[in-house]
C-alpha cells in the first residue's frame, strides 16, 4: 500500500474515532440544546457584484455538489474537470486556494468563495463557481466551537433568462464537532434568515455533516419553514456517517429532473448531481 493511502486511511481514522468519542460523550452527559440567543457567525457579508445581462436558462440547470477533500487526492482536477462541463453551477465544499483557483481560471469559469479554515499559506473554504457569474453573493464564517476553526457558507444569486424571478444558491459546509446541536442550529438560521427574504427559485446543497438524528431533526425544521423539499437519492455511494448521508441538495421552486452520484477515489465524499428545471407553477 503507498505512503499516500495509509496518510488516508489514518486521517479519517482519526477523524471518525474523535467524531465517535464526541457522540459517546454526549449521549452520556446532559447538556443543553438551547439557542444561544446571539449568533455565533463571526461573519456576514453581502455585497453586489457588478455583471452583464447574462442569465441562467430555467429550463435545464445542472447543480454539482461536492466536498473536494482539499484536493489532496490525485485526480481531483480531472475528474472536477468532468463533472463540471456539463454543470450550471458548482458547490465544492473544503476548496483550498490557491489550487483551486488556478485550476477554475485555466478552465474560464465564474466564481465566488467564502473562506473557512487557514494552514499556513492554504486557505480552505466552500467555493461556488457557475457558467454565468452571479450578481450578489454573501459569504458567512462560523467557529467550530470546540476547536475553533472556521466553517464556511456561501450564497449566490443569478439572473435567469427571460424570468423576473432570480435563482439563489446556498453552498452550506455545516459545523461538525460539537456538543448537542446549538452551534449547528445558528448556522443553518443564520442561513435561513437571508434565505427567508428570497421570493424566487432556492437551491441549497452541500456537506452537511448531518450524521446525528438531533442534527437531522434541525434539518427538517429548516426544510418546513423554508418550504424545501429534499432530493431522495437512490444510490448508497453518497457518504454517511452513522448510517446518515452527509452530502445533500434541497430546493423550491424548481422540478426535479434527474439525479446521480458519481463513485470516485479522488476525494473522501462521492460528488452528487442533480438536473432541474424551474416549477411552471
Amino acid at each position: 500500500m503507498k505512503t499516500a493511502e495509509l496518510t488516508l486511511i489514518f486521517d479519517n481514522m482519526i477523524r471518525y474515532c474523535f467524531v465517535s468519542v464526541c457522540i459517546f460523550w454526549v449521549s452520556s452527559c446532559s447538556i443543553s440544546q438551547t439557542v444561544p440567543t446571539t449568533s455565533t457567525n463571526e461573519k456576514n457579508l453581502c455585497e453586489q457584484i457588478p455583471v452583464g445581462p447574462e442569465g441562467i436558462n430555467p429550463h435545464r440547470i445542472d447543480v454539482l455538489s461536492w466536498n473536494i477533500y482539499k484536493g489532496k487526492k490525485p485526480g481531483w482536477d480531472d475528474d472536477l474537470t468532468k463533472l463540471l462541463s456539463p454543470s450550471t453551477v458548482g458547490l465544492l465544499q473544503e476548496a483550498s486556494l490557491p489550487s483551486i483557483a488556478s485550476f477554475l481560471r485555466s478552465q474560464g469559469y465564474p466564481w465566488h468563495f467564502a473562506p473557512g479554515y487557514k494552514s499556513g499559506k492554504t486557505q480552505t473554504g466552500v467555493l461556488t463557481t457557475s457558467a454565468v457569474e452571479a450578481y450578489r453573493k454573501c459569504t458567512f464564517t462560523h467557529k467550530e466551537p470546540w476547536l475553533k476553526t472556521p466553517k464556511a457558507a456561501l450564497i449566490t444569486y443569478y439572473k435567469l433568462e427571460e424570468k423576473d424571478v432570480t435563482l439563489l444558491v446556498a453552498n452550506v459546509h455545516g459545523i461538525n464537532f460539537t456538543f448537542g446541536v446549538a452551534a449547528y442550529t445558528q448556522q443553518l438560521r443564520d442561513l435561513a434568515s437571508i434565505i427567508k427574504l428570497h421570493r424566487g427559485p432556492v437551491i441549497l446543497g452541500g456537506d452537511m455533516n448531518s450524521w446525528s438524528a438531533k442534527r437531522n431533526d434541525v434539518i427538517e425544521q429548516l426544510l418546513i419553514e423554508l418550504n424545501l423539499s429534499e432530493v431522495r437519492f437512490i444510490s448508497n455511494w453518497r457518504k454517511a456517517f452513522f448510517g446518515h448521508p452527509l452530502d445533500r441538495i434541497f430546493y423550491r421552486g424548481l422540478e426535479l429532473v434527474n439525479l446521480d452520484v458519481y463513485r470516485l477515489g479522488s476525494s473522501d465524499h462521492n460528488p452528487i448531481t442533480v438536473t432541474f428545471r424551474l416549477s411552471k407553477r
